[in-house]
């Protein structure tokens, strides 16, 4: 009976629309400013917590300025009386620091109104599984696994908001407006398989791998894996640099071998400047690895071994005489782990970091203009999405991150099963960046003061 009431059914770009025979019709629009167009009498916007709250109030809910007529409404016995247009939000749960958990309040507050017609319910997933919409076995195996991540899972089954710590050193806000990069670099396979160079350097620019190190993944908590980053940091006007971080990957259970290849690998491949590695406990083995001659079999290379550049102690380790010096070594103290953390806080604050855009959002703007990214197996189109939600999951870090001062010092703690080694890494590299810029400093030269001030003899204004 529905199908014979469908007059035709389009699903191209700029018309995907079902449309009834009594003129009724059921439209999908983009949530963004140019829907300003559309009209509707029943608004539904799926995954609210993507939909800006600017776009909602100035676009979307225009869509909903008149009321439906019927025409049994021009009866004199109907007179007056109109059904009021509707709004459905739907989506998972998000942050508390985001726009729609403050919409989700209003809501809560005028559905307690009996002047007010609004209606809030949260659908979670023991609902499904009650329906039998969900085999409670497949939320078992994966609370079970190793990467189970308990904020996540709070937020998408179970549409629980999540809070920043309550001593959060990083602010939500701050770091979702940094999200503006589109192009993250591609993983390896990607550009292997399509024969596509790796993006050259622009003038000035400098890339900067940095390696959070563990050599053994946990079974019991999932807060032990090796965390890689790419900086590509660009010269500002300011005489700063702006640190781009284009790509996220993280590592478990690699032994020594295994790590310090994938990161010469990375290092060489991406075409690196540097690489800054921890130089404590675990990152010492990766550091004697990346400090000698190394051929990598799956790519066919010979990688040369890469020298310290910041401790003696570590440079007469490598036996290569003349390794080019590209290797730094962060050995983090209380001083330094406090340094660190306020300078990474303060470049997010003051806009010299950017990260990836959300994943949910690539997947109109960025992943369609990615060449052959339709053919490609899924995979492979997985690894491609995954520097954005690696970006996803270091935020996830940085918000809940908790803190305790010993003796004037910032002591950053993660909490149970949440990792900070996206963190660590990310600090590690920026401090490092911070660093190189004193390079892009002028220095002042007292011996050209003569350049800017004319001296003379003075002259006696006054003689007795």
């Amino acid at each position: 009976m529905l199908r014979n009431e469908i007059a035709k059914i389009s699903n191209v770009k700029d018309d995907c629309c079902v449309y009834f025979k009594n003129g009724s019709y059921i439209k999908v629009v983009a949530a963004r400013d140019s829907a300003r167009s559309g009209r509707s009498h029943i608004l539904i916007i799926d995954e609210s917590r993507l939909v800006s709250l600017k776009i909602v109030d100035t676009v979307l809910k225009m869509f909903n300025g008149t009321p439906r007529m019927p025409g049994y409404t021009a009866k004199p016995e109907y007179a007056g009386i109109l059904e009021m247009n509707k709004e459905i939000n739907m989506s998972s749960a998000y942050y508390k620091a985001s726009e729609m958990y403050s919409k989700i309040k209003a809501y809560a507050a005028n559905m307690l109104d009996p002047k007010r017609k609004y209606f809030l319910c949260d659908l979670p997933y023991m609902l499904s599984i009650k329906e039998g919409l969900l085999i409670r076995q497949q939320i078992e195996n994966e609370m079970s696994e190793q990467t189970f991540n308990e904020f996540d899972f709070s937020m998408e089954r179970m549409g629980i908001f999540i809070g920043e710590s309550e001593d959060a050193l990083f602010d939500f806000n701050v770091l979702k407006e940094r999200r503006i990069l589109k192009d993250a670099l591609r993983p390896l396979e990607y550009y292997k398989l399509n024969s596509i160079k790796i993006p050259e350097k622009k003038k000035g620019e400098i890339r900067v791998l940095s390696l959070d190190v563990a050599l053994m993944s946990s079974k019991r908590r999932s807060n032990d894996a090796s965390a890689f980053i790419i900086h590509s940091a660009i010269p500002t006007p300011t005489h700063n640099y702006m640190d781009n971080i284009v790509f996220v990957d993280t590592q478990e259970g690699l032994v020594t071998d295994d790590l310090g290849l994938l990161a010469m690998r990375y290092y060489y491949q991406y075409d690196c400047d540097y690489i800054v590695v921890d130089g404590k406990g675990v990152g010492i083995p990766v550091i004697d690895f990346i400090m000698a001659d190394r051929y990598d079999s799956e790519y066919g290379q010979l990688y040369p071994a890469i020298n310290c550049m910041n401790n003696p102690d570590f440079a007469d380790r490598c036996k290569v005489k003349g390794a080019p010096k590209k290797l730094f070594v962060v050995i983090a103290t209380p001083q330094k782990n406090n340094d660190m953390c306020l300078s990474l806080r303060a470049g997010f604050q003051n806009g010299y970091v950017n990260l990836l855009m959300d994943e949910d959002i690539i997947e109109d703007d960025v992943l369609p203009n990615i060449k052959n990214y339709n053919k490609l197996g899924d995979s492979l189109r997985a690894k491609v999405r995954l520097p954005y939600i690696q970006t996803t999951l270091l935020i996830n870090e940085l918000v809940n991150l908790q803190h305790e001062t010993v003796n004037g010092l910032i002591k950053v703690k993660e909490k149970a099963s949440i990792r900070k080694d996206r963190y660590s890494s990310l600090e590690y590299g920026y401090a490092f960046i911070q660093e190189l810029s004193k390079n892009l400093r002028p220095t002042k030269d007292s011996s050209k003061l003569t350049d800017k001030f004319i001296i003379r003899q003075p002259k006696l204004l006054y003689q007795k």
